[in-house]
């Protein structure tokens, strides 16, 4: 299965994935940086790549250049405060709301990531913030 990279020249995509705008889905977008021209392209993350071919997970998989820099300056992690030296750095964002980190404790297996994506996808049937 391959997993789409977000054109972070896209403004109408990028909208929709920082901030849920357009057609409302969520995404589970892993920080990936892509190859530069005569290099190699870092491995995706394992546990990622397993927990997207989960059928139970109501959201669509995706990457993103999280060091792409903004209009701002800034990068899309200094943007949204996602901490990359925590690695895989995985976050939950669109119809959800603004990007949320992924801490490292749920990304230990592929089943507990689902899980917790389950959870923050499903918030109606929890009282408490996940996160």
């Amino acid at each position: 299965m391959q997993i789409p990279r977000v054109d972070m020249d896209d403004s109408l995509t990028m909208r929709e994935v920082f901030f849920g705008e357009g057609d409302g889905k969520n995404y589970i977008a892993l920080c990936h940086t892509p190859a530069t021209k005569g290099g190699q392209e870092l491995p995706l993350s394992s546990v990622f790549i397993e927990a997207s071919t989960e059928g139970s997970v109501k959201g669509e998989f995706v990457l993103v250049d999280c060091a792409h820099k903004l209009e701002s300056g800034k990068t899309v992690a200094e943007r949204f405060d996602l901490d990359l030296t925590k690695r895989p750095t995985i976050f939950v964002s669109g119809k959800v709301g603004s990007p949320k980190q992924v801490s490292l404790i749920k990304i230990s297996s592929n089943l507990v990531l689902v899980i917790w994506i389950c959870i923050v996808t499903y918030p109606k049937f929890f009282n408490e913030d996940p996160f």
